[in-house]
């Protein structure tokens, strides 16, 4: 964030006097935050899609530096400046205000209602985030959301596996999350958290009046997950087996199947099975076309529930599995199996059993290299299909999770690429072998490593490029130069002449305070990363960024002894 002359000075004088500014955040208390809606799905997602939370915390919150994150980016949360804000102004929320986060160019379309209800604006917050959209667009079908403050602590969340319908928010009444039967589709600026679901009506989640009540006793598992289609040729063709150790049939309308989106205390989410009976010790096998559960095929969870949302079993694996194989249970233990069973008795002759799991980052079985394609340099990747197995070798860049959750890149002289891994494959520097699957983002092609090995501490010298230049380097570390000719609360514009430049500083990055005014001709290394709004430059570290004509870099301490401070303020223009 860059620190601004008056925040400076304070902190100065209370340093000087031995005492310090504290902001006030929920920290980790999650019971501060309710999550009250969300509109995935607008008719308009380049101008309609929202948040909605109700903040219950006893003390004034500052959401300065704090962050939003869905499963595709993450964004820095600003106020909401436009002739379509209501409410209070500014990031700060007291007790029982409701925070609306709002897309960057919200035209206002749902205010009107608002107003109509005479809602009390003065606990209204409206806020946006520092690109075009929340995330890089909230998934209609499926999303996660999550509420991340200063310090990097996740406050609140949740994630969603259903479309609404276009239009349809999902509210959350009373505890419990259904789609909206408001008029205009959406219940924006007013929170029916408080309200209760009248069991004894027909309500958009299919809840009736009666109690549902087990059958079976602790320690007994009536219905267990079975087997799992999770990578077929397909996608479309994913499914999960369900067996039943039972004496009768159980009619498995209203219980719930779920996948990462859910945990073992889960009390809501998931698809929710209509009409199923499984005959006793038979099979019962549910299509991703119904279920709209997509598995990944690096690891994932999933979880069966009763029609209370209660835990019936589980499978958790971390493995990359392959195409057209199949993850199977016998008596307890799992196996990868090239014979896949759809409906029927699993077949484990020639099987490999992964034990533990739960702690297995790659298949436990012999590599089969034919499977990958060989690519000569990374400029090469660009022609390669979705879900291709490739293998190629480049130089880390941008070490596993700093400028984003699970991911990683790599470079050589022709290009570069981003990799996903869900744990840290544990390298940071130097020339790397990657196998992997080729994924298509929305704004960037990235490779989910399925292997990775370390062959030297070869580095790359970083490619000096002008402005103008910039979208032509997606995903490649490279260098700017040129004079600061605008800044904002986490970016800075710079011009060399052929062009301007965005140099945006990501929270996480191992950046101190940011301290640079119009006019600094500056030197600037980074990722180039593309989003809705276009294209902009990364930094990693400190010393990516250099002022120019002199030895001093653009960086304030984060900490440091008081006279530092001084002199920095006093001394550095």
């Amino acid at each position: 964030m860059l620190i601004k002359k008056n925040v400076i000075m304070v902190l100065v004088i209370g340093l000087s006097m031995g005492w310090w500014l504290v902001s006030v955040s929920a920290g980790d208390d999650e019971e501060n935050w309710i999550f009250s809606e969300v509109l995935a799905n607008p008719e308009n997602e380049e101008k309609h899609e929202f948040l909605e939370l109700l903040y219950e915390g006893t003390e004034q919150v500052d959401l300065t530096g704090w962050m939003v994150r869905d499963l595709s980016g993450e964004d820095e949360l600003v106020d909401f400046v436009s002739d379509y804000d209501l409410g209070k102004e500014g990031l700060v929320l007291d007790k029982g205000d409701l925070l609306l986060v709002v897309d960057r160019q919200y035209d206002g379309v749902f205010s009107s209602e608002l107003r109509d209800r005479e809602e009390d604006l003065s606990k209204i917050v409206v806020i946006t985030v520092d690109d075009d959209k929340i995330g890089n667009g909230l998934g209609n079908a499926a999303d996660k959301f999550e509420l991340i403050d200063e310090k990097g602590a996740v406050v609140t969340g949740w994630g969603w596996d259903k479309d609404a319908g276009n239009g349809i928010s999902w509210e959350n009444i009373g505890g419990e999350w259904v789609m909206s039967d408001e008029d205009m589709g959406n219940s924006f600026g007013w929170s029916k958290v408080r309200q209760k679901i009248d069991k004894g009506k027909d309500t958009n989640d299919g809840v009736d009046d009666e109690e549902w009540t087990r059958f079976w006793q602790d320690g007994e598992v009536p219905v267990r997950i079975n087997e799992l289609m999770v990578n077929p040729i397909n996608e479309d063709d994913e499914w999960i087996e369900l067996k039943s150790d039972w004496p009768k049939d159980i009619d498995l309308s209203n219980w719930y199947i779920c996948d990462g989106f859910c945990d073992i205390e889960s009390v809501e989410g998931g698809y929710k099975i209509d009409e199923l009976v499984i005959r006793s010790n038979d099979y019962a096998v549910l299509d991703r076309e119904r279920t709209k559960i997509a598995l990944n095929n690096g690891g994932d969870d999933l979880y069966l529930f009763d029609p209370n949302h209660q835990w019936v079993d589980s499978v958790s694996y971390e493995v990359s599995i392959g195409e057209e194989v199949a993850y199977a249970c016998d008596d307890g233990g799992w196996y990868l199996t090239n014979q896949a069973t759809y409906g029927s008795e699993n077949v484990i002759d020639g099987a490999v059993k992964t034990d533990n799991i739960a702690e297995k980052t790659d298949l436990d079985q012999p590599e089969d290299i034919s499977d990958y394609i060989q690519i000569e340099n990374l400029e090469g990747l660009k022609g390669v299909g979705v879900g291709t197995r490739v293998e190629f070798e480049g130089v880390v860049v941008v070490e596993y999770g700093l400028l984003e959750k699970n991911y990683m890149w790599v470079n050589d002289r022709t290009g570069g690429v981003g990799l996903y891994s869900k744990e840290d494959p544990g390298i940071s520097s130097g020339l790397v072998l990657v196998r992997g699957e080729v994924r298509q983002l929305k704004y960037r092609q990235v490779v989910d490593i399925e292997k990775i090995d370390s062959l030297s501490m070869e580095k790359l010298v970083v490619r000096e490029i002008t402005t103008n230049q910039i979208d032509e380097f997606e995903d490649m570390v490279v260098e700017i130069s040129g004079e600061v000719i605008d800044k904002g609360n986490s970016d800075l514009i710079v011009d060399d002449g052929s062009g301007q430049a965005r140099v945006y500083f990501k929270e996480g990055a191992n950046l101190s305070e940011i301290s640079f005014k119009k006019g600094d001709k500056i030197r600037v290394k980074g990722l180039i990363n593309e989003i809705s709004s276009g294209y902009r430059l990364l930094p990693r570290y400190d010393e990516d960024i250099l002022r120019i004509g002199g030895e001093e870099g653009g960086l304030l301490p984060s900490v440091g002894p008081c006279w530092v401070w001084i002199f920095k303020f006093f001394f550095i223009k």
